[in-house]
């Protein structure tokens, strides 16, 4: 998932590199997409943690923990999703240089 995430962030910025300069928009457009890409790979990797892509479509990653243990598995992982937001969020505040 991280380098596909990573390859995939790569390529547009990439290219959003190359048109943004021929584009109507503000100066601080290319810094906002590198903060978007950043933070958003803390936020990625905890999505991938829970769901999974299938051939049916996107569906809740499958529990191999015990039933007595499902609820702190469920507690660390919106521990975690929340961790990956104010990740996310400094991230973009840094890079901004807010």
């Amino acid at each position: 998932m991280g380098v596909f995430y990573v390859l995939v962030a790569g390529t547009i910025l990439t290219a959003a590199e190359l048109m943004i300069e021929s584009l109507p928009v503000p100066d601080n457009s290319y810094q906002v997409l590198v903060a978007l890409a950043l933070g958003g790979f803390p936020m990625a990797l905890v999505v991938s943690w829970m769901f999974d892509i299938t051939s049916k479509g996107v569906r809740r990653t499958e529990s191999v923990v015990p039933k007595g243990e499902r609820a702190k598995m469920l507690v660390l992982q919106l521990v975690a999703l929340r961790f990956a937001l104010i990740l996310a969020g400094l991230i973009c505040y840094w890079v901004l240089g807010g």
